[in-house]
Formats: C-alpha cells, sequence, structure tokens
C-alpha cells in the first residue's frame, strides 16, 4: 500500500510529468500541497484577493494599493510565477477599460454589492496588474472560453477575440498574456491572436483531456496557427492525480498524431517535428515561468 501521495507519484512518473503549475487558493505552506508530486509553482488567484480587499478598504486607491502590494508579495516571496483571473466571466472581455478615477467613482456602489460598479473594479485592477506584470516580469493568465463555469454574462462574453482591444494598446504590448484553455470553442480565435500578438500565448489546460475524440483535431487547429515556440500543455485537473496523468498521456498522442502527419506529407522534416513536441510539451513553459 502506497497511500494517496504513493500513488500519485506512480502516475506523474508513469506520464512523465516533471511539473505543476497550480492555481489554487490553497495556503503556500499547505500540507495538501504535498500530495502533488515533482516540482510545484503557483499562480495567485485575482478574485479572492480582490473580495477581501473590497470588504476592508474604504476607497479604490486603498484597494488597489493593497492588491499590488498582495501581488508583489507573492511574487518576490512567496514564489508565484504569475496571476489568474476571470475577466471573461466576472465583467467580458468586450467591456470597456476602466481607469482609476472611474473605479474610484464607482468604489462605493461596488462596496455596497452593486454588480455593474464591481465590473468596473474588476476591470481597473485587472489593466493596472497588466501593468504591474511588466515590472515584475510575471505573465497575465486569462480563463478563456466556455469551461470552467462562473458564468455572470453572456456566453460570448469568453471569446478571446474580444480581448484585442485592450491587448493592442501600447501600453500593454510587452506584458505577457496567456488564455488559458485555449478559448474553446474559439480555439482558433485564440491561436490566432498569438499568431498576431508577440505577447500572447495559448495554453491547452482543460481541453486537454476534456475535449475527448476532438483532441488531435484541437491540437491541429492550435498548432496550424499558433507559433510554435506559444504552445503550452495544462489539464485542469484540480488536485486530481488520475485527470493530470490522463492529460498528459493524451497530450502526448495529440502531439504526436499532429507531428507524423506533418512529416508524413512532407511539411517538416523528423528532427524539427520531434524538437517541436518537446518544445510544446516541456520547453515553452519552462522558458515562460523559468525553470
Amino acid at each position: 500500500e502506497v497511500g494517496l501521495a504513493g500513488y500519485a507519484k506512480l502516475l506523474y512518473e508513469d506520464a512523465g510529468i516533471v511539473c505543476s503549475v497550480m492555481d489554487s487558493n490553497l495556503p503556500i505552506n499547505d500540507p495538501i500541497l504535498d500530495l502533488t508530486p515533482g516540482k510545484k509553482i503557483r499562480l495567485l488567484q485575482m478574485d479572492p484577493l480582490l473580495g477581501k480587499l473590497l470588504e476592508s478598504c474604504g476607497s479604490y486607491a486603498e484597494l488597489l494599493k493593497g492588491f499590488q502590494a498582495g501581488v508583489e508579495k507573492a511574487i518576490r516571496q512567496d514564489g508565484f510565477v504569475g496571476i489568474k483571473s476571470h475577466l471573461g466571466e466576472r465583467v467580458g472581455f468586450g467591456a470597456a477599460p476602466v481607469e482609476a478615477d472611474e473605479a474610484e467613482r464607482s468604489f462605493s456602489a461596488a462596496k455596497g454589492g452593486d454588480g455593474e460598479a464591481y465590473k468596473k473594479i474588476y476591470m481597473a485592477v485587472v489593466l493596472a496588474s497588466m501593468i504591474q506584470a511588466q515590472e515584475l516580469k510575471f505573465p497575465i493568465h486569462f480563463h478563456t472560453g466556455i469551461t470552467g463555469g462562473l458564468w455572470n454574462g453572456p456566453v460570448a462574453n469568453c471569446d478571446p477575440f474580444l480581448l484585442v482591444p485592450i491587448l493592442r494598446q501600447n501600453r500593454f504590448l510587452t506584458t505577457r498574456v496567456v488564455l488559458l484553455h485555449a478559448g474553446h470553442p474559439w480555439s482558433e480565435h485564440a491561436s490566432m491572436m498569438a499568431h498576431t500578438f508577440p505577447h500572447v500565448w495559448v495554453d491547452m489546460g482543460w481541453t486537454t483531456p476534456w475535449t475527448s475524440q476532438r483532441i488531435v483535431e484541437l491540437y491541429r487547429d492550435v498548432i496550424a496557427l499558433a507559433p510554435l515556440s506559444k504552445m503550452m500543455i495544462g489539464s485542469g485537473g484540480h488536485g486530481s492525480p488520475e485527470v493530470s496523468w490522463l492529460a498528459a498521456k493524451t497530450a502526448k498522442i495529440a502531439v504526436s498524431e499532429v507531428m507524423t502527419d506533418a512529416v508524413r506529407r512532407g511539411l517538416m522534416a523528423e528532427r524539427d517535428a520531434e524538437r517541436v513536441g518537446r518544445m510544446i510539451l516541456h520547453d515553452n513553459a519552462a522558458r515562460m515561468y523559468g525553470l
């Protein structure tokens, strides 16, 4: 009998998983984290910190100062490697940008529970965080597509194309942005954004393994459009070692199928296909997170 930690270790070794990027809201030293084998790096969830500060602060300026101090501590002291935001579900990617003065005017209403005012606070904090991300050199991760729930508006609010007016602003062109869940079912939109914008990456989490029989086609769509150096895999496993194991296995199958087809059709040399496979499965993420 190996116990849960030993069982997880067996699965991770079998799948060749060497690192987990985790966005759980667990404390940094929570013993539950020890159940995940290998190296673990953390993303800071935006929503819990923002909610806590909205309750305790008396102004937007105070809230933003507290939020950015929390982010800086997470990145510089606690070893976190980025932020995760649910802008699409909470506000809508197509919402108008909100600056500090408008957020300040909306603060009292947001603190009192006004949903529309809260959206303005959320958007303003996201935009400020995109600037802070440049200073502290961490990537912003946006949950994109219609996976994962948290709905508070039309489903199409999470189409990553709706982020284009923000991402094309000059002030954000050096903010690294990761489109989580590959924008599914708008995966070609996410891929084209990575193709168009030098600061945008596509992460295949959740779509791997949950697109089932479509997983090879999904990988083919993303590989066809996104730069091969800006595509990463994931699972959305949420602490289930079986999901991480299955995602690693199916990702390798999908990448292998697409690369084998490219070689068979004369579109890519075999040595280049092998190199691209390593990039997608490991090297791109290792470079993004400084592993």
